[in-house]
């Protein structure tokens, strides 16, 4: 092929394709943002009576882990309570030092985050007291990710250690008195668009055992007799199909939730189990969310 000469730095530094090779010294330093969804401002203030202190932030735009959004956008001011949790609509940025001076030309000092306090009063006499030492935002990130593409063949779904997903429950590790050959786990759950729940097992003769998770056969691999068709077809899914919530809430009363059953019947007799949930999201802004979770073993 055409091109440079790159074996003997004549011109260019020395390609190292077939050896490795370490550059950079200790002079190398790795800049990162900070991402969040919910952001608290905690200002100590005395109100009286007549007075009111209001906050409103601007944010630049961030990108979900497993998302589509596009980051480094002004989403400019926005109202927030203060001192309680405020839950935003999409991901944002604390930009690092590079990005800011690189990417956000546009804006006050090149600033990724502004925080502003609106002072108010019916009273000319009085005026809301700040505490200036005191004042501080908490900004929090939801770990979720969605990384894992085919739960029936992809083998790291079946470990503790080298699963992607960020957002999973593993749990202890139960042991029963007499045999059991049928695992049932029950759950409610929010699942909005956005999001997925698995669920696994793991079971062994004896306590202490090295867990391997296998996926429930879930409802595609489930014929009309809800008998397996083809073990390896198993992804996890729940027994049914059950509808996605359209309700893309925070707080508890705005989430909706329906119950999701996982089985797994005809298992060789076993004594001790585990079982793992794997919770996936393309948008760190609306999460999955379980309760009431129960799991049944039985002979």
């Amino acid at each position: 092929m055409d091109g440079i000469d790159r074996t003997d730095g004549t011109s260019f530094p020395i390609l190292y394709q077939n050896s490795t090779k370490s550059s950079g010294g200790y002079n190398i330093q790795a800049t990162q943002n900070i991402p969040f969804e919910i952001v608290t401002p905690i200002v100590q203030n005395l109100t009286v009576t007549g007075t009111t202190v209001n906050s409103q932030i601007r944010t630049i735009t961030g990108k979900s882990i497993s998302g589509n959004e596009i980051p480094f956008i002004d989403n400019g001011f926005e109202d927030l309570v203060v001192n309680t949790p405020n839950y935003l609509d999409s991901p944002r940025i604390v930009c690092s030092k590079v990005n800011e001076e690189l990417k956000l030309n546009d804006l006050p000092g090149n600033k990724s985050i502004n925080m502003r306090l609106v002072l108010a009063t019916t009273n000319t006499k009085l005026s809301p007291v700040i505490d200036t030492q005191r004042v501080a935002l908490i900004l929090t990130s939801n770990r979720v990710n969605n990384i894992i593409e085919d739960y029936a063949n992809d083998l790291r779904v079946s470990t503790l250690d080298s699963d992607p997903t960020a957002f999973q429950y593993i749990s202890k590790e139960l042991t029963l008195e007499s045999p059991a050959s049928s695992i049932k786990v029950i759950l409610n759950g929010h699942v909005n668009p956005y999001c997925d729940i698995r669920a696994f097992y793991a079971i062994g003769d004896n306590p202490n055992f090295v867990p391997i998770f296998t996926p429930f056969p879930g409802y595609n691999n489930l014929d009309f007799k809800n008998q397996v068709i083809n073990p390896e077809d198993s992804d996890g899914r729940s027994d049914s199909y059950v509808t996605p919530v359209n309700t893309l809430g925070f707080t508890a009363e705005e989430l909706g939730y329906k119950e999701y059953t996982f089985t797994a019947d005809q298992l060789p007799s076993f004594r001790s189990y585990r079982i793992k949930l794997i919770m996936t999201s393309s948008s760190q802004v609306y999460v999955p969310r379980i309760k009431d979770l129960r799991v049944i073993a039985l002979a």
